[in-house]
């Protein structure tokens, strides 16, 4: 599945999405614009800013939550892909790809 997000509203997506699960996907989300952070269970907490990425492999289980604080404009999309069945109940895992590793000497 592919959601595209695009807004100059901050009421329209400053709740968030609170901790809720998610199992035998892949979430790969980025942020062309605004910022989006993440929490989960495992104890990662992060936040990514315009032109970075996330990348969130359930696995087997994982809790999370994204917040979203008001920006001039949020921009981006998250792609969520389905586990082939072999690596569905993989450990779940976070990482997140800053623009320093996309653009190096940009920070």
């Amino acid at each position: 599945m592919l959601d595209s997000f695009d807004s100059t509203n901050p009421p329209d997506y400053t709740a968030g999405f609170p901790m809720h699960p998610h199992r035998g996907i892949e979430t790969i989300s980025y942020v062309f614009s605004g910022q989006m952070m993440h929490r989960d269970s495992l104890g990662h907490s992060d936040t990514i800013s315009s032109g970075e990425v996330q990348w969130m492999t359930a696995g087997s289980g994982i809790l999370h939550e994204e917040l979203l604080p008001a920006a001039e404009r949020l921009l981006g999309v998250q792609l969520w892909l389905n586990l082939p069945a072999k690596e569905k109940m993989t450990s779940p895992h976070y990482h997140s790809i800053k623009n320093g590793e996309i653009h190096p000497g940009k920070q």
